[in-house]
């Protein structure tokens, strides 16, 4: 039934982030946002979310111990309105720190996935990531760590990424096998050591992450 007295309902803006734990050598985290734990559940290495609304204006985020009030990461964040971010806190213990890459969410067009690139490995070296679907021709070019792509548009379907040393071409790493569906945004995150301490077997890895 209409309403004349019907009014519309104020939406209230809000940002979006997504947060991931990346620093190899690390124990469990908590995140907080102005000391407020944002997740019910610890993030253990490579533990990422999904993304969570936050209303614009200035915020503290804090990458913790699990329960525990002593900070590893203590930073202080703008949002912007309408803005989609992706937190990491990344390199090895000692020299944890924060990284902020700003997200595009724009659909790719028909037959098409977005994908990027993320290097939070502490110590691979610069990187270019080939697939041999696109006759060898690299996708991504000499990424170092704490550095990301752009997102790129590319044909979905069936791939293999090959990781490969920019300045010797050398192969790091080949993961095979990879469906990118049509219409999907992907992050391609290089994690891990290229060579880990004793006793440490979170080795050089791509993990594949669907953000939409």
């Amino acid at each position: 039934m209409d309403n004349d007295n019907d009014v519309d309902n104020e939406v209230t803006p809000s940002s979006i982030a997504f947060f991931y734990h990346g620093s190899p050598d690390a124990p469990d985290l908590d995140v907080l946002l102005d000391s407020k734990q944002l997740f019910s559940q610890s993030f253990k290495y490579t533990y990422h979310s999904n993304y969570v609304s936050i209303t614009p204006g200035s915020h503290r985020i804090k990458f913790t111990p699990v329960n525990a009030s002593n900070a590893y990461i203590d930073t202080a964040i703008t949002f912007k309105e309408n803005v989609a971010y992706s937190f990491f806190a990344v390199d090895s213990l000692e020299s944890i720190s924060f990284m902020a890459v700003e997200d595009s969410l724009a659909l790719p067009s028909s037959g098409k996935a977005n994908v990027r690139l993320i290097n939070i490995s502490p110590d691979a070296p610069a990187v270019d990531i080939v697939t041999t679907e696109t006759n060898s021709s690299p996708l991504f070019t000499d990424l170092d760590f704490k550095n990301s792509t752009p997102f790129k548009e590319i044909t979905s379907g069936k791939y293999t990424f090959k990781v490969k040393d920019t300045e010797s071409g050398s192969e790091l790493l080949s993961v095979s096998d990879i469906t990118l569906q049509s219409g999907r945004i992907y992050t391609l995150i290089l994690r891990g050591f290229s060579s880990p301490p004793s006793g440490n077997t979170n080795k050089l890895s791509l993990q594949i992450i669907t953000n939409y």
